[in-house]
């Protein structure tokens, strides 16, 4: 194991000096060519550009259009499973049976308290069931009624103004390091020197 930390180690020496040097190189760019500083710092930008990422989320895909389209298919395909749903729960669903065979409480309050909640998502999914057969029966025979409540249930999710924002603080950003330039890149790069110097000395 020792000659595996030392192999380890020794890599982690070079891969640190290395990414001094790039910090030094870099500095000296931002100090003494600023131009080209901000040239490079473009084209890297663009590798890591989200703008495309953004259209593809932007595109508006019309699920409606979908449906009403297909209707025939999704309508008798879910008004079969919301109906048979319907009847489980109205009929063949045994709350007592449910609670003794996969809940087991072990108190009286712990019994009461289940019993509420099994109650509650018991009802919960017969009216969501009940809701998804009226969705269906209006999909399959009224499909303009559909169509105008589902186009009052979408919304827009754009995150275009989000992309705007960290756009405008990215270039900002950009902008104040060339503009300071002197003080950005003396800075970094008496900090990479030193830092290479502290290198040096700890490991050579």
């Amino acid at each position: 194991m020792e000659i595996i930390y030392d192999i380890l180690l020794d890599v982690a020496k070079i891969f640190v000096f290395f990414l001094n040097m790039v910090a030094i190189v870099v500095s000296a760019m931002i100090l003494f060519k600023p131009k080209l500083a901000a040239s490079l710092n473009s084209s890297f930008s663009k590798m890591f550009d989200t703008g495309n990422v953004s259209d593809s989320v932007d595109k508006s895909y019309d699920t409606t259009e979908a449906i009403l389209k297909y209707r025939w298919v999704v309508g008798v395909f879910f008004l079969g499973g919301a109906i048979y749903t319907l009847k489980y729960l109205l009929m063949d669903f045994k709350e007592g049976v449910f609670i003794e065979l996969v809940v087991r409480p072990d108190s009286g309050g712990a019994l009461l308290a289940t019993e509420m909640i099994v109650a509650f998502m018991k009802w919960f999914l017969i009216i969501t069931a009940a809701f998804g057969v009226v969705t269906c029966l209006a999909i399959l025979f009224k499909p303009e009624m559909f169509k105008t409540f589902s186009g009052h249930l979408d919304s827009s999710y754009s995150t275009q103004s989000i992309q705007d924002k960290l756009d405008s603080g990215h270039y900002g950003f950009d902008e104040w390091v060339i503009k300071n330039h002197l003080f950005v890149g003396g800075f970094l790069l008496l900090g990479s020197i030193f830092i290479l110097v502290f290198l040096t000395s700890y490991f050579v």
